[in-house]
């Protein structure tokens, strides 16, 4: 895996730890399973998130944002692209919704 120019365009990235600082409000222990389970799944809710979109997707939004950018930049704009900053410090992202849906497919199934 690797990240591809212009993924960032498309979901912003916040590391695991932090996630689950912010929904628990404290660093996983590795020696509680809960702990442990919610880890794997933000990881996956993470994965999901960036490698759900094509590479060529990723590409196209990427070449939309420059070229808009240089229209803009014509007229003496910035464009509406900045620096998000920190991570705010309460789900802003929809984590635990994400947690809840990849959860549930851990149920039993109805065959």
């Amino acid at each position: 895996m690797e990240a591809r120019h212009g993924d960032m365009l498309l979901s912003p990235f916040v590391c695991h730890e932090c996630i689950f600082f912010i929904l628990v409000g404290h660093p996983p222990n590795v020696k509680f399973h809960s702990d442990n389970l919610l880890v794997s799944v933000l990881k996956r809710a993470i994965s999901d998130g960036l490698w759900s979109r094509a590479r060529s997707t990723v590409k196209q939004n990427m070449n939309r944002v420059i070229a808009n950018l240089k229209i803009l930049n014509a007229y003496g704009l910035k464009g509406p692209y900045y620096d998000l900053g920190p991570t705010p410090e309460f789900d802003v992202c929809g984590w635990e919704c994400a947690v809840w849906m990849l959860l549930d497919t851990l149920g039993k199934g109805t065959y």
